[in-house]
């Protein structure tokens, strides 16, 4: 597979390897909303990554970001009905280049 060339500034140009991609994978999703009067919802979404990373995205999220979602879900109160319009998200993202995952909302 040939490289593609990113354009990253006015003079600079940086290429993707054909190993990794700059766009990290979205893993999954837990959020809460309250927008509903009548019912509160929790709401987890997961998101499929390439097979060859899969064990080890499974790995990284059984070691710390399991843990991250609990403690995350611990100090989060469920919405109730009748609150104020309220959305909390707790979010993950593996980056293949750096071989980590990303958190964000929590």
């Amino acid at each position: 597979m040939r490289p593609f060339l990113f354009f990253t500034g006015p003079h600079e140009f940086a290429t993707a390897r054909s190993k990794g991609r700059l766009k990290p994978y979205d893993v999954f999703r837990v959020s809460a909303k309250a927008d509903d009067p009548i019912e509160a919802a929790w709401e987890m979404t997961i998101e499929p990554v390439p097979r060859e990373l899969k064990s080890r995205v499974r790995q990284l999220l059984i070691e710390d970001g399991l843990p991250r979602l609990r403690a995350w879900l611990l100090s989060t109160p469920t919405p109730q009905r009748g609150d104020v319009p309220d959305y909390r998200k707790f979010m993950v993202s593996y980056n293949e280049s750096a071989d980590t995952l990303a958190y964000a909302g929590g």
